[in-house]
């Protein structure tokens, strides 16, 4: 008898007229638009779980928003069938699988109760694997770990815009390994306030879906804009375990939380943007001596034809660094 549905560990792109039919629970939904536009709501984007651990992304596209908005909700388990499926080919990876699912005008979503599904699915990736990563990986990682250091909220502005992040330390037990965690914006708040209103001899975090960012040759997390999730001390299973094993171990003695240093609080961009001197680019034209400087600027054409400097340019710059800003 052929089952009543699919597992997400066997879904894949090989048929097109193939009727995928999944079990699964919402563990993460969000909006997000990479483009603005009015006249379009943003796609809503989610991560969903089976009943063997399966995860995978699946968007509904904003001129099917409509549609299914008010259909889905986060945490709760649906039918879903019907489904388009593409290559997992996206900037950020919330899962590992080499596939994600397309709501169509034709999807079908059903409301069902089963508890068999666990409510978070948590994948927790070792410190040592993160450590171990030589460049900037594009999979959410899902990191677990007790707060063994925290640095001052720092804020500053880009764009104009104020912009805020506090720098945490995290240890595992079984190897004593640490691993820097930034948390932006409402995550950074919603720590310090977490501390401020439960003080606690330690604080148990879990952060969901983290981007994983190298630090002066060394990697460490912190969360995105729209779809990482910040558990601190949390009534879940897996964290009263990790607090359990943390009083049981040898290592409850050591764990000190320290104070971290504001300078090593901030990325080489960071540290070039904000503690850079800045100067416009009219400004730039009056420098006669070799100087390092901070301006912004809109690239409104590249010239192919020539190279970088010509004849026709009155003013050489002598270095033009391209950096990315969160």
């Amino acid at each position: 008898m052929a089952s009543r549905y699919d597992l997400i560990c066997n879904v894949n792109g090989g048929s097109e007229h193939k009727i995928w039919r999944i079990k699964v629970r919402v563990i993460r939904l969000w909006r997000s638009s990479y483009f603005k536009d009015n006249n379009n709501k943003p796609m809503i984007e989610l991560v969903v779980l089976d009943e063997q651990g399966g995860r995978i992304q699946c968007t509904v596209k904003s001129i099917h928003v409509y549609l299914f908005e008010n259909s889905i909700n986060e945490g709760n388990v649906y039918m879903l069938e019907n489904l388009s499926v593409a290559l997992n080919s996206g900037k950020y990876k919330p899962t590992m699988h080499e596939f994600r699912m397309f709501f169509k005008r034709e999807t079908r979503v059903t409301l069902v109760e089963d508890s068999s599904i666990p409510l978070y699915g948590f994948s927790f990736v070792p410190f040592v694997e993160i450590l171990n990563e030589t460049k900037d990986d594009r999979r959410l990682v899902d990191v677990l770990g007790v707060v063994t250091g925290k640095g001052n909220l720092i804020e500053f502005k880009k764009e104009g815009k104020p912009c805020n992040y506090v720098v945490i330390e995290l240890e595992n037990i079984e190897g004593g390994l640490k691993l820097r965690c930034t948390l932006w914006e409402d995550y950074a708040f919603m720590f310090l306030k977490h501390l401020e209103d439960h003080p606690s001899e330690s604080y148990v975090v879990v952060l969901q879906f983290a981007k994983m960012k190298n630090f002066k040759g060394s990697v460490g997390v912190s969360n995105t804009t729209y779809n990482s999730k910040l558990f601190i001390n949390a009534n879940i299973p897996e964290i009263e375990d990790f607090q359990m094993r943390l009083k049981s171990s040898d290592s409850q003695q050591g764990i000190q939380f320290s104070q971290l240093s504001d300078h090593a609080s901030l990325t080489l961009e960071e540290e070039f943007l904000e503690r850079g001197v800045y100067k416009s680019i009219a400004d730039l034209k009056e420098v006669t001596q070799n100087s390092v400087f901070v301006t912004i600027g809109t690239v409104r054409d590249i010239e192919y034809e020539y190279n970088w400097c010509y004849r026709a340019c009155m003013f050489l710059i002598v270095s033009f660094v391209n950096i990315k800003v969160k």
